[in-house]
């Protein structure tokens, strides 16, 4: 019994170290992602402050935008956990090459991106939705498309910079674009400073006008002397279709599996459309809401990346065993105190966000949803996240996959519109659907998680970009 105590907390020390590095390079991430989300929440508030309407159409653009945006940035994820590996094993001078073939990657993905945004009006009209809130979302999503190149190239240079262990300059960054996206939504919604009064259309002008900042800020933070053993801009630029294949095959898996998840919630906002515009709105709170919450697992998952990528690339397996293990005991922890921080404040929240009663009855509902699947919700990203250090991007996308659409759709469906003789409960169906992929989703990246940080042979496959399965 002793002797089991003893190993027991000998095994405390090394967890406890690791939750301090994770802290240190997850703390400025958790910031940046929730200045980011904040400017979401600033676009919600603003444009719903000015109507319901206005917001149902930037809650109905959102729903193509997300998906979009995740994909093209999810592509670009390769790049961190590539980084993080090259760094971890001291070849420094290799990650100038990845950056400038992920600056060639984010332009074809951009232009993509711009064309399928393009033609986005034509699914918009397929719904159920009010000409108004269609003719908000169409123009959101004309104004946004224009600062799809801008993001690339801040995507692909936060990566570098967080690859290398520095993650405060996202952070900076991020905190500085919120107070300016702010005064850009006054201005384009409002019509204030001299500039038209766009109403929902002007968050769209201004998040394309802050993407293009994010992009020149970060090109300031690259030239400073820490950056320059990684030769970022010496070198040469002509496209290198190896290197597209290499980056391809991690990061495309990265962002379709985010794609599953986001797409599937903007799919249940496009099927809600025909319950009027304030159960879309309701709907939109409590995912915004849930959005804020979901960062800090988010994040978590992705300094565990950075940290298992550096370790991996040091060849210190074990090391990157604990990373792993210490960032999802975190995540479930944190998922304890998010739900009971959400329950009982649930009308106070959404109260900021509107003074519309049904509105408020919608979202406040949908909350208890949110406070309860947490626990799944976060353990799945943080997992998630802690694979992509090892570059195990494949399987986790075919779990997403199962678990979002051939199990939390069909359930969504069937209990939203009351199909298969089960009672119709309309959008409170569909986010028992998004629960029960949600679980299904935790439960099987977690066990790949702790089998694959034993298996040292395929750790070094993958490590090496010849993975096998």
């Amino acid at each position: 019994m002793l002797s089991t105590v003893a190993e027991r907390v000998a095994t405390i020390g090394p967890h406890r170290a690791e939750l301090k590095r994770l802290a240190s390079l997850g703390a400025p991430i958790v910031l940046a992602q929730l200045f980011m989300m904040a400017m979401h929440v600033v676009d919600t508030v603003m444009a719903g402050r000015y109507s319901a309407v206005d917001l149902a159409g930037v809650a109905l653009a959102g729903s193509v935008v997300g998906p979009v945006m995740i994909l093209l940035t999810g592509v670009l994820g390769a790049i961190t956990p590539v980084t993080a590996q090259l760094f971890g094993g001291g070849k420094q001078t290799e990650i100038g090459h990845i950056a400038r073939q992920g600056l060639w990657l984010g332009l074809i993905a951009a232009v993509a991106s711009f064309v399928v945004v393009s033609y986005a009006h034509l699914a918009l009209g397929l719904v159920n939705a009010s000409p108004e809130m269609v003719r908000v979302a169409s123009g959101y999503l004309d104004a946004v498309r224009w600062g799809y190149p801008g993001m690339t190239v801040y995507v692909v240079f936060r990566g570098i910079c967080e690859g290398m262990g520095r993650t405060r300059p996202a952070m900076v960054i991020a905190g500085l674009l919120l107070g300016v996206n702010a005064l850009l939504n006054y201005a384009f919604i409002y019509g204030a400073f001299g500039a038209p009064e766009l109403g929902g259309v002007g968050c769209g002008v201004a998040t394309a006008i802050a993407m293009w900042l994010n992009a020149a800020l970060i090109l300031v933070v690259v030239t400073r002397r820490f950056y320059a053993s990684a030769q970022l801009f010496r070198g040469g630029w002509r496209p290198d279709f190896a290197t597209f294949a290499r980056l391809g095959r991690i990061g495309i898996p990265i962002g379709i599996t985010v794609f599953f998840e986001f797409g599937i919630y903007s799919l249940v906002t496009l099927l809600l459309a025909g319950f009027g515009a304030n159960v879309v709105a309701g709907h939109s709170i409590a995912g915004n809401i849930n959005g804020l919450a979901f960062m800090i697992p988010m994040s978590l998952g992705m300094a565990a990346s950075i940290r298992v990528g550096h370790c991996v690339g040091a060849e210190n397996f074990a090391e990157a065993r604990i990373a792993g293990q210490t960032a999802v005991r975190a995540s479930f922890a944190y998922a304890g105190l998010a739900a009971l921080a959400i329950f009982p404040v649930r009308t106070l929240l959404v109260g900021l966000y509107t003074d519309s009663p049904e509105v408020m009855e919608v979202a406040a509902n949908l909350l208890i949803f949110v406070a309860a699947y947490q626990f799944v919700d976060d353990t799945q990203a943080t997992a998630i996240g802690v694979q992509r250090g090892y570059k195990d991007t494949k399987a986790p996308m075919w779990l997403a996959l199962t678990g979002y659409w051939v199990v939390g759709l069909p359930v969504g469906l069937s209990f939203g519109y009351g199909w298969l003789g089960l009672p119709q409960l309309g959008v409170y169906g569909f986010w028992i659907g998004l629960t029960i992929g949600l679980a299904f989703v935790a439960v099987c990246v977690n066990l790949r998680r702790i089998r694959f940080a034993t298996d040292i042979p395929r750790i070094r496959r993958y490590a090496a970009d010849t993975p096998s399965g």
